[in-house]
């Protein structure tokens, strides 16, 4: 006896096929939604009409709207100085500058002289960092003042890496200077 060969729409019949699911609605699934038994006695909304003063995505107030809605915030996209600012705190002091990024350590041997009158005090060297803060509060002043007429962070002394042509012609080249 010769085998019957099964037809490919036979086969598929017989596999085993899993557990139908319900339909489920998509996005590019164009008809319209299924009402439910509870909802088919109840009226729907009349549909929006184009004469609708209400701009698009605000609500429309159901007519007895006596609370005039606040504007709403815009979104503020400047710079808020938030992540410099924790870099900005030493020894609990918040510091109120912050160092530029021309800034670099001196070339040279430079040296600040305290006098007190005409007689030289003391010789400070100035040349080892990119920059000095001057002023009273000792807890971050890198050179401290006691002068009166001086505030807790005075000034700032950096050494700033800056093009330099000294006359017409010249090809610029860069130089360290200091600036207060």
């Amino acid at each position: 006896r010769r085998r019957r060969s099964r037809s490919y729409e036979d086969r598929d019949r017989n596999q085993e096929r899993p557990p139908q699911r319900a339909r489920e609605r998509r996005n590019d699934d164009l008809s319209p939604p299924r009402r439910r038994e509870e909802d088919r006695g109840r009226r729907r909304p009349p549909p929006t009409t184009e004469t609708d003063d209400t701009p698009w995505g605000e609500r429309r107030n159901g007519g007895g709207g006596d609370k005039p809605q606040a504007p709403k915030e815009k979104p503020n996209f400047k710079l808020s100085g938030m992540l410099a600012e924790s870099n900005l705190v030493v020894n609990g002091v918040t510091l109120k500058w912050g160092e530029p990024p021309e800034a670099r350590q001196a070339d040279k041997a430079w040296r600040l002289y305290v006098f007190k009158g005409d007689e030289a005090i003391d010789t400070i060297p100035i040349h080892r960092m990119a920059s000095y803060l001057l002023g009273k509060e000792r807890k971050v002043a890198d050179i401290p003042l006691d002068h009166p007429s001086c505030s807790r962070q005075h000034a700032v002394l950096v050494f700033r890496q800056v093009e330099d042509s000294t006359g017409e012609g010249r090809v610029p080249k860069m130089c360290i200077k200091p600036y207060i």
